[in-house]
């Protein structure tokens, strides 16, 4: 996963000798969807994933949303 700083440099970087972005449609787009993301689990780091033993939907959905987002779980491909 990229880090936060990574992700602001590939936003800002421009083609050099111009003022085009390097990131630009979809790839620009990808990046600021995981900078929110990013700014996300940062503002719910503190916050539980759910409720703990609980197995409803909501709280599957919050448990795995997180642990995606931190990595776990992703193949190595």
């Amino acid at each position: 996963m990229l880090t936060k700083a990574e992700i602001d440099r590939r936003l800002t970087e421009k083609v050099p000798g111009t003022e085009r972005r390097v990131a630009t449609g979809r790839e620009r787009e990808a990046l600021e969807t995981a900078r929110q993301l990013g700014e996300w689990i940062e503002a719910t780091a503190g916050e539980s994933d759910g409720v703990p033993g609980c197995e409803c939907s909501w709280c599957q959905s919050q448990r795995a949303c997180k642990a995606w987002l931190r990595g776990e779980g992703q193949d190595a491909s």
